[in-house]
């Protein structure tokens, strides 16, 4: 009888491991429907519970809350070509549509202004559609937008080329408000394929439009628009190929703007283009600015979208100026000039706080120069404007100089040619080596001012904090030397011209004369080459040379004299032999910067 309570006690122990396991499988079931209820991962067994080992120890993950509770359906859905059939199906249908509505407007059931704009309602439903599919169903919403596209677009090209209900202003609206539908949807639900085919539909629509109806500023106003969306669209979301259709045609639409309005009279209203020049100017500026903004490197779009909006808006904004009075061409030159200023401030501060961001200063000093350039020529003339520019080319070679930004160095350079073009130096010095003047040309007044922004040119420093610094610097230098020889031959024709081959001039004295001066400056520029800062200088001794010996096979020979062919070939002779020396005996150290 003993026994039989330690097997009744045996069974109690028993049944209450059994009561355990079960209480804990509740516990867990528990857990997890109250996980399942709120979208969050169940816990793996509740506190103070022991796990069942029957049951599998991991919870069901997020793949799989989400999959009983219906979430995230949306984000990844098998794609076969056999599941394309419905959408592709559904998009039929959806067309039939459109054309059901054609069809009742064209037998005179829904008046033509009712049924266009009842179509062009119905493109907006199939982008809202398409807004709810994505949702679960991407490749579904991706169908039903490029559905409305289909069929939105074109009905603004019939309505304004073969209806003639919509004038060019109420067509290019019509069509911004449809693209900013599609571009709202597209980043809404990210569907790359609705951005581009919106993008490229409306841009070529706009295009089409133009030059359909021959009215240019509303749709060049509009693509500038495009452009911009679709530039911080693509940024936004990462999207990089869909910014270059809309920025490429907003610089075309600009192009032809400026044609039409350097025009007399005009074929668009100049104020308009105005306008137009600075919203593309403005916008392009202001994205690329909000990219240095974020610490991000500036690409290579950025630059040469923003040097095609300056070349068009510039140029299409100074002829509208023109037409507007020179108020407004003055009050366009200050705003270029307070651009230009913003953008040297921008590249010193960005010197001062980021100079690893090398890319960003190089934008931003470039853009600086380009539009001072721009600026200087509209505000000044005369001396004035070119007094400016030596002022410019001195102040930028001193920055070069002083090792602030070597790339300063190549803005000294430009702005000293700027002031030998602007100056007459370059169109007299063309008419004396190029060409066979019948009378002697006037020295610029101001050719002693360029010889002044071409002087610092050794002044730059050679070592950069990079290769590619270093051969902008040696260019910079390249550059002010070649100033400096044009300025100071040309100036020695001249007073030596007269003396020589009189007054008009004699072709066969000037021609050997121009062959001595030549012949002297290659001798000369050898001789400087051994000097500290001298190494662009001694560059232009063997083009010299070069130059001087076609002029004498091309010009010498046909109008000089046997005696003066005598002295021009024994000069430039003796200049070969005391280069070919002097180079030679150069001393082998190079200079320090």
């Amino acid at each position: 009888m003993q026994g039989r309570p330690d097997r009744i006690e045996a069974g109690l122990e028993q049944m209450a491991a059994e009561v355990a396991g079960l209480a804990a499988r509740v516990a867990r079931l528990s857990a997890r429907v109250a996980a399942l209820e709120q979208g969050l991962p169940p816990m793996v067994a509740a506190p103070g519970v022991l796990p069942d080992p029957l049951t599998p120890a991991s919870a069901p993950g997020v793949d799989e809350v989400e999959a009983l509770t219906g979430r995230g359906a949306a984000q990844e859905e098998a794609v076969d070509p056999v599941s394309l059939l419905t959408p592709a199906g559904r998009t039929c249908l959806v067309l039939g549509g459109a054309y059901l509505l054609r069809a009742l407007t064209e037998a005179g059931r829904l008046p033509l202004n009712t049924g266009i704009a009842l179509g062009f309602l119905y493109a907006l439903a199939w982008l809202v559609a398409a807004d709810r599919a994505a949702l679960r169903r991407p490749v579904s919403g991706t169908f039903h937008a490029l559905a409305g596209v289909l069929i939105g677009l074109p009905i603004v090209w019939e309505a304004s080329t073969r209806f003639g209900l919509l004038s060019p202003g109420w067509s290019a609206a019509a069509v911004a408000i449809f693209v900013a539908a599609a571009f709202a949807v597209a980043r809404h639900r990210s569907l790359p394929a609705l951005a581009g085919a919106a993008a490229l539909g409306a841009t070529g629509l706009a295009l089409v439009l133009a030059v359909a109806t021959g009215v240019l500023l509303p749709n060049a106003v509009l693509l500038i628009g495009i452009a911009a969306v679709a530039w911080a669209l693509s940024d936004a979301a990462r999207w990089p190929w869909l910014k270059w259709p809309p920025a490429l045609a907003s610089v075309i639409a600009m192009g032809g703007l400026w044609l039409r309005t350097g025009r007399n009279p005009p074929l668009d209203a100049p104020a308009g283009v105005l306008a137009a020049a600075v919203l593309l100017i403005g916008t392009t500026l202001l994205l690329v600015a909000r990219r240095i903004r974020r610490h991000e490197a500036v690409r290579v779009f950025d630059a040469a979208q923003t040097l095609l909006v300056l070349v068009t808006g510039l140029g299409a904004g100074a002829a509208a100026a023109g037409h507007l009075g020179p108020d407004v061409a003055g009050s366009l030159a200050l705003f270029t000039l307070l651009l230009g200023a913003l953008a040297y401030g921008a590249a010193f501060l960005l010197l001062r706080l980021r100079p690893v961001e090398a890319r960003s200063v190089h934008y931003c000093a470039v853009l600086g120069l380009l539009l001072l350039v721009f600026a200087t020529s509209r505000l000044f003339s005369g001396a004035a404007r070119d007094i400016a520019f030596t002022a410019l080319a001195l102040a930028t070679a001193w920055l070069g100089a002083r090792g602030v930004q070597v790339v300063f160095a190549a803005h000294s350079a430009v702005f000293a040619v700027a002031a030998a073009a602007t100056s007459g130096l370059v169109a007299c010095s063309t008419a004396i080596w190029l060409a066979r003047p019948a009378h002697w040309p006037a020295f610029p007044l101001t050719g002693a001012v360029v010889l002044v922004a071409a002087l610092p040119g050794g002044l730059i420093p050679r070592r950069a904090p990079s290769r590619a610094l270093e051969i902008a610097a040696s260019m910079s230098r390249l550059v002010l030397a070649l100033v400096l020889v044009a300025t100071a031959g040309s100036l020695i024709v001249l007073a030596a011209g007269p003396l020589v081959a009189g007054t008009p001039p004699d072709p066969g004295r000037l021609a050997s004369l121009k062959t001595i001066v030549l012949s002297a400056a290659a001798v000369a520029l050898a001789l400087v080459a051994r000097l500290p800062f001298g190494g662009e200088l001694g560059w232009l001794a063997y083009p010299a040379l070069g130059a001087g010996g076609v002029k004498i096979v091309i010009e010498d020979f046909r109008v000089s004299t046997a005696s003066m062919l005598f002295v021009a070939l024994a000069v430039y002779g003796t200049a070969l032999i005391l280069t070919s020396r002097i180079r030679r005996t150069r001393p082998a150290l190079r200079p320090a910067s």
